[in-house]
């Protein structure tokens, strides 16, 4: 009888040691979810692109990843907000043309830069850029020049498809504050996954009643 008691205490202690590595095993992949989850939420925002106005680089219906804690250099895809007004909710995804302490200027479908110190203007090579540059697209005249300097905390944007985008040109420059995130370059590179994923999980969202379950970028 003794062998028998033993027996079954042996696997007793063999239940509660696979019952524990199980719960630990779960608590880890939990911890991780969170964490990731936690960092996630932090530090990215989901972008879906509305529009044209980033056309060749952005199509309508590309869902990318913006990162909300870095700092915008030039030549970034920035999330725009507030570009209408304060109390407007609308995001703009564009370009960032000019920095602060940067002169622009825009004139014979040329963009320049003069940096702060120096005292000539440097044409831009923006191989990204569809269309003419005008200065402003209400009036299509090549002649037409504008001039913007930018102060202390404030960004000159462009939109890629020069002829049909509201940008800076339209509403003027952008403070720091109004850039709420910075598109990472990787996520260009998988936006066709990211679009089947999403696509999926919005029409569940819809099916449900849910909210939309990204933040929509608009041009």
């Amino acid at each position: 009888m003794q062998k028998v008691y033993d027996s079954i205490s042996e696997v007793k202690e063999k239940e509660n040691s696979g019952n524990k590595l199980f719960f630990i095993i779960v608590a880890i992949v939990l911890l991780f979810a969170c964490t990731n989850y936690f960092l996630y939420a932090n530090f990215f925002m989901n972008v879906y692109v509305e529009g044209i106005s980033m056309e060749e680089t952005l199509h309508n219906g590309d869902y990318l990843i913006a990162n909300v804690k870095r700092e915008p250099k030039f030549g970034d895809i920035i999330i725009i907000k507030g570009a209408k007004g304060q109390q407007d909710d609308t995001l703009l995804i564009k370009r960032l043309i000019g920095e602060p302490g940067d002169t622009i200027e825009i004139q014979y479908g040329k963009v320049k830069v003069k940096k702060r110190g120096q005292t000539e203007f440097t044409v831009l090579e923006e191989p990204y850029a569809k269309g003419i540059t005008y200065a402003t697209n209400s009036v299509k005249d090549l002649s037409r020049k504008l001039t913007v300097v930018l102060e202390d905390n404030q960004y000159f944007y462009l939109g890629d498809n020069r002829e049909n985008s509201n940008d800076s040109r339209y509403y003027g420059k952008a403070s720091g504050q109004m850039i709420i995130g910075v598109v990472e370059e990787w996520s260009l590179e998988v936006r066709f996954i990211r679009g089947l994923y999403y696509g999926v999980r919005n029409k569940i969202c819809k099916l449900l009643g849910l909210e939309s379950c990204i933040s929509v970028g608009g041009n």
